[in-house]
């Protein structure tokens, strides 16, 4: 060994109660994990062109995977005062002229982030910027859809003859329980 020479060392492979072909399905998986990562760039609905953040997730998730990280994620870098249930999460995908356009989730073929990934061409950038990508924008609504099933929405304005002039009519939505016997006093509660 020589001033200047690199050294790597690393810790025996104990092959005690693995056999040569459990090392080969797990460096088969291990390589599908690496050529599935994509980067997802999260943007607000409301602002579609600075970032919130960056995310590196699987192809092969289902949206609404995607949507409980992007939720966990908008909790952890202060984009939410607390954490939101992944159901008012509302997705929308970029589209070629550069504007959100809203994810029909209905189609078999987009249940999946793959289906959203942009393939990008290697032009001799950083390994990070050939990467795949998908660019979603993130609306967060007042209400899940779980909710909104289950019950119906009050709209109403709250008068106030003083503030009236200075801060005018004032309209709120409620989501009151769709039963027979429902009825404004429900949304008081």
């Amino acid at each position: 060994i020589g001033n200047g020479d690199i050294l790597v060392l690393q810790k025996a492979c104990l092959l005690d109660d693995r056999t040569p072909a459990d090392l080969s399905n797990a460096l088969m998986e291990h390589y599908d994990h690496i050529c599935s990562i994509v980067d997802v760039h999260v943007r607000k609905h409301d602002d579609p062109e600075a970032d919130m953040f960056k995310l590196e997730l699987s192809r092969k998730l289902k949206l609404d995977e995607v949507k409980a990280h992007i939720a966990h994620a908008m909790a952890k870098h202060g984009h939410v005062a607390e954490a939101i249930d992944y159901n008012r999460i509302q997705l929308h995908k970029h589209n070629h002229r550069g504007k959100p356009q809203e994810v029909d989730t209905r189609s078999e073929r987009t249940v999946r982030l793959d289906s959203l990934v942009v393939e990008v061409r290697d032009k001799g950038g950083a390994e990070a910027d050939s990467r795949p990508h998908a660019i979603l924008y993130v609306q967060v609504m007042g209400y899940s859809l779980a909710d909104l099933k289950e019950g119906k929405i009050l709209n109403f304005k709250v008068r106030c003859p003083v503030a009236r002039k200075t801060h005018g009519d004032r309209e709120h939505s409620i989501v009151v329980p769709n039963t027979a016997d429902a009825a404004a006093g429900d949304a008081l509660r």
